[in-house]
């Protein structure tokens, strides 16, 4: 699955990757060393656990939404978008 990504991400300037519990799943942080290697923009969506912030790099471009409700999703893409700022505040000190 990660090498058909790394395929896809050639076709495009702009990528978001969504992450979920990261810290838990081998496959997710392999998936972010991949990552690195793309030439596209890359925004990392953090879902459910906003400490999968740790696995990020000071460069890394990430937002959470704390979750997958629709009130959530439905923000996200607005702050994806430029159509709303984010307002919300990490629970730990951000590198």
């Amino acid at each position: 699955e990660i090498t058909q990504l790394t395929k896809l991400a050639r076709n495009f300037s702009l990528c978001i990757v969504c992450l979920s519990n990261a810290q838990w799943y081998e496959g997710q942080r392999t998936l972010i060393t991949h990552i690195r290697r793309w030439k596209c923009m890359v925004i990392f969506v953090l879902f459910d656990n906003p400490f999968d912030y740790e696995l990020l790099t000071s460069t890394d471009t990430c937002i959470t939404s704390y979750g997958l409700r629709k009130v959530q999703l439905s923000s996200l893409v607005k702050v994806i978008a430029g159509e709303i700022r984010a307002r919300g505040k990490a629970p730990f000190k951000v590198k």
